[in-house]
Order: C-alpha cells, then sequence, then structure tokens
C-alpha cells in the first residue's frame, strides 16, 4: 500500500469515526396536557436521559390530562423521518419532521382530522394507517370505530382512505386501546378491552382497505385484553397482556398463534401465565432475540419479567419495583428497549416521568444512572414512548 493510499484510508477511518459521534439515540413521549405537547430526550452512553433542545413541542391540539391506558398514541415511521402524535380530545394527530440531532418540526398543515371521534391509538404500514376510536359515549361504544388514513411521505400529509370505516359494537362497548400491524405489513391486530375480543384483518396495500380474517373478531381467552406484542424472532407469536377485572383482580397474560397468510389466530396452550398478583397488566416488550419479555403492571407501580420458551409459553421471573415520586402512584405505560437491547425505559402516566433501566445479561434490570424518574416538562399524565436512532 502506498502512503498516499494510506492516508486516504486512514482519513476515511477518521471520517466515519466522526459520523458515528454523531449518531444520536431519542426517545419521545406525549405530555397530553390540554395543551399537548412531545417531550423528546437524548439518551447518553450511560442511559441518563438529557431533554432535547426545542423540547417540549406543541402539538396544536388538546391531550386527554388523565392517564389514557392506550398503545401506539405515539408512532414514528420505520425509517425515523416523522413522529406522528395522537391528540384525543381534538380528533387529530400531529406530524413531526425528525431531525439528525432529534429536533422536531412540525409538518404544515398539521395536525390532520382523523375523521372520529375520540382517536385512541394508530398503526402504520408504510403509508397506510388505522387509528381506533372510543366514539362519544365511554358508556358505550357509540361511534367507535377503525378508520384509515394514507400517509404522503412527499408532501408530508395524512388524508382518509373511501371506504375505510369499520364501525365496533355497541354493546357490549367494543373499545380499542391497542392496535398495530404485525412485522409483515399485511395482517393488523387490535384488542378490544370491553367485549373481550381481538380483531384481526388483512391490509390490501393498494386500496388501503381492511378485510376480517376469517373467524373474527377471536375471543380473548382471559378478559379484558389490553396490549400486545409480536415476537421479534417469530411474528406468527403474539404476546397479550390482560387487565382481567381492573382493580379487582391481578393481571394475567396470555399467548398466540397468528396465520401470516390468513391473519386467523389461536391460544397457544399454557395459559394463564401470572404477573406475580400485579394489578393491570398493561404494555409488552421484548429483547431482540426474542427471549426475554417484560410487562408493566399500571395499578401496581411494578414490571414482570418472563423468559420465552421456543413455542411461545412463558416462565414468570420476578416482579421489579419502579421508583415513585415521593410515594405519589407511577402508573407504569408504554415501554421501549433499545435497539441494542442495552437500556429498557418505562414512561410513568401517574408522576410525569420516564424510567431506565440497564438489562443484565440474564434479561435482569438494575436502574441506570442518574436520578430516577426523570421528570417530564409537563403537569399532566403523558403517554406512548418511541424510539429513534440515527
Amino acid at each position: 500500500m502506498t502512503i498516499t493510499s494510506l492516508t486516504r484510508l486512514v482519513c476515511f477511518c477518521l471520517i466515519l469515526s466522526t459520523l458515528n459521534s454523531f449518531a444520536g439515540r431519542y426517545i419521545y413521549t406525549i405530555g397530553n396536557a390540554f395543551g399537548n405537547t412531545v417531550i423528546g430526550f437524548e439518551i447518553q452512553e450511560d442511559g441518563t436521559l438529557v431533554q432535547l433542545p426545542g423540547s417540549p413541542w406543541e402539538t396544536g391540539g388538546w391531550g386527554l390530562t388523565v392517564t389514557p391506558f392506550t398503545q401506539n398514541g405515539l408512532i414514528a415511521t420505520e425509517d425515523g423521518r416523522h413522529l406522528f402524535a395522537i391528540n384525543i380530545l381534538t380528533n387529530n394527530i400531529s406530524v413531526f419532521r425528525v431531525a439528525d440531532d432529534g429536533t422536531l418540526t412540525q409538518v404544515p398543515g398539521s395536525p390532520f382530522d382523523t375523521g372520529g371521534q375520540v382517536p385512541s391509538c394508530m398503526a402504520l404500514s408504510d403509508d397506510v394507517m388505522y387509528v381506533a376510536h372510543l366514539g362519544t359515549n365511554l358508556n358505550f361504544c357509540v361511534e367507535c370505530d377503525y378508520r384509515g388514513l394514507r400517509w404522503d411521505e412527499v408532501n408530508e400529509t395524512l388524508t382518509p382512505i373511501p371506504d375505510s370505516v369499520i364501525p365496533l359494537p355497541i354493546n357490549p362497548p367494543a373499545f380499542v386501546l391497542a392496535v398495530d400491524f404485525a412485522p409483515d405489513g399485511v395482517n393488523m391486530l387490535g384488542a378490544r378491552v370491553g367485549d373481550h375480543k381481538i380483531d384481526s384483518f388483512m391490509l390490501d396495500h393498494e386500496t388501503g382497505l381492511l378485510t376480517p380474517a376469517p373467524g373474527s373478531p377471536f375471543d380473548s381467552v382471559i378478559t379484558q385484553p389490553l396490549g400486545f406484542a409480536f415476537s421479534p424472532i417469530n411474528d406468527t407469536q403474539v404476546f397479550v397482556s390482560n387487565l382481567v377485572e381492573l382493580d379487582e383482580r391481578p393481571g394475567l397474560l396470555s399467548s398466540f398463534l397468528r396465520s401470516g397468510s390468513t391473519g386467523q389466530i389461536a391460544p397457544i396452550p399454557g395459559f394463564p401465565y401470572t404477573t406475580g398478583d400485579q394489578g393491570a397488566a398493561c404494555w409488552i416488550v421484548l429483547t431482540s432475540d426474542g427471549q426475554n419479555l417484560y410487562t408493566t403492571n399500571t395499578r401496581s407501580d411494578t414490571i414482570s419479567r418472563y423468559t420465552v420458551n421456543p413455542e411461545g409459553t412463558l416462565n414468570f421471573i420476578e416482579v421489579i419495583d419502579v421508583p415513585k415520586f415521593d410515594e405519589i402512584n407511577d402508573e407504569p405505560l408504554d415501554m421501549i428497549i433499545t435497539g441494542d437491547d442495552q437500556f429498557l425505559y418505562l414512561v410513568n402516566g401517574g408522576i410525569g416521568g420516564v424510567v431506565g433501566y440497564r438489562i443484565l445479561p440474564d434479561g435482569g434490570l438494575e436502574l441506570a444512572p442518574g436520578p430516577q424518574p426523570t421528570e417530564l416538562a409537563t403537569d399532566s399524565a403523558p403517554f406512548g414512548l418511541v424510539y429513534i436512532e440515527n
């Protein structure tokens, strides 16, 4: 190798090193106040959080101000370039452009109307978004539905998909608090906490319309299904959290086998799985190897930890406490795990904070350095959590 070639190689390596030094890891949550906001942090090397410049960012809509118990109220595009935030009381979605440094800019025309009443959660598959609505009467599911929107990345707009409205049963009320597409981007599930069902649909990307899977909706096998997650290594496996009876009985977990071709689901024998007698099992996350699973227990201010067997059954391992501010109820909700499986973060709806944990080699959790929880710049009940890495 010549001296000139060696010099060029050294320079190239230095440039790569410089570029890598600017790579960032960011998390975002919804403030959920009347004047709604998105709050963003940069994750430091040791797991501590530093609020991003300009955060919190106003959404232009209104939040609920109390814990909404919904999954995917805040989502991002697959490339992490755009962020979508639900404004529950103003029936719209705010869209933000994500810069390389993690800061946000709301796109022109945002927020965009969903067309429905009281949006609770949303799911995105390429350019197709579906939003679940809780309707106008929280005793009965009046005007509860799913509605489709088309995402135009070039023009940065959300527009209604014609004929995409799917009404939900009024009584018993089929409230949907969690909706998501499987990793294949074709099969969408919705957990109906009110009537103990799980919807399954197949998506036609060209038309943007959903078709119910044969046999849908499916019995949840345990009452009040709330959240769910797909296995990252076998997306035919779906893990479901169940409230069972809020404030009356401990939450439980179950698992299902999913057909990628038809969208049909069936329970995997072995359920129910204990949370360690913890109240209100809510949201679920798994490490990227699919071996460790965690659920937040909102009424007990804890996390339950499990290991996952190849066939999709679970082994309960332990209950982990979530730290509090002055003994105020935390109400831990959504969780995310960083892409390298190094850290787990959760948002506390009751106290307005984010708690960070380091994930140990055996899947155990220990609190990340620094004060825990990290306080948020909001006086309301935050929810939703998104991780973006660039």
